[in-house]
């Protein structure tokens, strides 16, 4: 009876320590996680805001103003103050105009 109570004591033991192991590991690599994550998320905000910089500056490259500009002191065009002329077509019509268009320019 004595060594079935120190059998069952040192198991008990043992099975204390694994239970502790494996929960100091599990919190430990649950620190890595979250500092692995929250790297993560750092770089994506950083690349989040990289990109609405480039959008920024996307808009400002292809504003109205700016190309009425560049296009009037570097080529030396006028911009028209009439308006242009709408042609509305339909869908056959659109057809036909695509068909002519592939078959002159695709040789």
């Amino acid at each position: 009876m004595k060594n079935s109570f120190v059998y069952y004591l040192i198991f008990s033991f043992v099975l204390i320590v694994l239970s502790l192991f494996v929960y100091v590991f599990s919190l430990n690599e649950i620190k890595r996680l979250r500092r692995e994550k929250d790297i993560l998320l750092d770089k994506l905000s950083q690349k989040h805001n990289l990109l609405e910089a480039k959008m920024v500056e996307v808009q400002k490259l292809s504003s109205e103003d700016r190309i009425v500009k560049l296009a009037k002191e570097r080529f030396g065009l006028v911009r028209s103050n009439k308006t242009f002329e709408k042609l509305y077509v339909n869908n056959e019509h659109l057809e036909q105009i695509i068909i002519i268009v592939n078959s002159r320019y695709e040789k």
